[in-house]
């Protein structure tokens, strides 16, 4: 159905722009060009490409069918189209998929108010992807709660190594709590195209008292920003073993 409305499309215009220089070739009016049919091709200026652009990548049956994995927003490019006087854009994700590999793909789109302030590099949300030869395409996967995203991520990072075994035992069954960054330091090491760092934590308790510890984290490049002094992140660890803690993925 998608391909024929494509072609279809194209073909009225090639059609009704083909007569339209037939008409003014054979016409003895003292502006032949100018004449209704000039309409055809003036017209298809715009339809055809936006035509095109609705009707292309995967169809709705294969987003549906498409693995789900975790996307984060690392750049958002202008695709020069404009649609109703609004720009479409390129968002271009790094996905981390369940079984822990990483790919590239993006999802153009006119982006709404609400998705400029959602569609920022660094957020993290999760997409259906399909790989097509020549491009991945992606589709946010909608009413996915934020518990599975972050289950799917931890599950992600112990597949590509940047998580423990023991890791993912304290990410799955500790204690949450909410820490402030005190350091941030960069140990040099690379895990699955991840910096590690050093981050040194002030940890609340859930009965208000607090303790200090440092945790090896890996981090994409677009979330560093994210780690500074100051900054709060969610953390899991066990009561009876708190140097062990684990900081959960940053959603959002």
């Amino acid at each position: 159905m998608r391909k024929a409305l494509r072609f279809g499309v194209t073909a009225i215009a090639i059609v009704g722009t083909l007569w339209w220089i037939y008409y003014s070739l054979t016409s003895h009016a003292p502006l032949p060009w100018l004449n209704g049919w000039m309409a055809i091709p003036i017209a298809s200026c715009s339809i055809v490409p936006v035509t095109w652009v609705f009707t292309s990548g995967p169809s709705a049956k294969e987003y549906g069918a498409a693995p789900l994995g975790v996307g984060t927003v690392v750049d958002i490019q202008d695709t020069n189209i404009t649609i109703n006087n609004r720009p479409q854009m390129r968002v271009v994700f790094t996905i981390r998929a369940q079984d822990g590999t990483q790919l590239e793909g993006d999802l153009r789109k006119v982006l709404s108010f609400a998705d400029e302030s959602r569609f920022v590099p660094g957020a993290v949300m999760p997409v259906r992807y399909v790989i097509k030869p020549r491009r991945t395409y992606v589709r946010v996967a909608e009413n996915i709660d934020d518990a599975v995203v972050a289950d799917m991520l931890t599950k992600a990072r112990l597949a590509d190594g940047s998580l423990s075994p023991a890791d993912l035992r304290v990410a799955q069954s500790g204690t949450r709590a909410q820490a402030v960054v005190m350091s941030m330091q960069p140990t040099g090491e690379v895990r699955a195209l991840n910096a590690v760092l050093l981050v040194g934590l002030r940890v609340t308790r859930p009965d208000g008292s607090m303790f200090d510890t440092l945790v090896h984290h890996a981090v994409p490049a677009s979330e560093l920003t994210h780690y500074q002094v100051g900054s709060v992140v969610s953390i899991r660890y066990f009561p009876g073993d708190e140097q062990n803690a684990v900081i959960e993925p940053r959603l959002g």
